[in-house]
This record gives structure tokens, sequence and C-alpha cells, in this order.
């Protein structure tokens, strides 16, 4: 059997830290401040890229 090296270590660390995680995740749903919470970023980044796309058009428009 091969001697393992730290990257073989850390890879099964991230894979028992994923497995955790999800776990934990599952048992415990976002109470109503964290939904809101959550609700407000996704808003937030959707805006932010609608507005960056709509920025890019203009641009696209005074270099042409």
């Amino acid at each position: 059997m091969k001697e393992r090296s730290f990257w073989d270590y850390l890879a099964m660390g991230v894979a028992a830290g994923a497995a955790i995680g999800l776990v934990v995740m599952a048992r415990r749903r976002p109470d109503s401040v964290e939904r809101a919470k959550m609700m407000v970023e996704r808003t937030a980044r959707r805006a932010m890229s609608g507005a960056q796309s709509i920025a890019d058009q203009i641009a696209g428009r005074f270099s042409d």
C-alpha cells in the first residue's frame, strides 16, 4: 500500500467536511429572517447582473 501524501489527506478532509455540512444543512431549516435575507441577496445579485449587462450594452454602443 502506498504512503498517503498531504493531498490525499486534504481530499479526505474536504470530502468529510462536505458530507458533514450536507447533513447539518439538511437537518436545519432556515428561519424566516434567514429566508428573507437569502431572497434579498438573490434579488440584489440579479439586479447587479442586469445593471451590468445594460452598462455593457451602452458601452458597446459608444465603442462602435
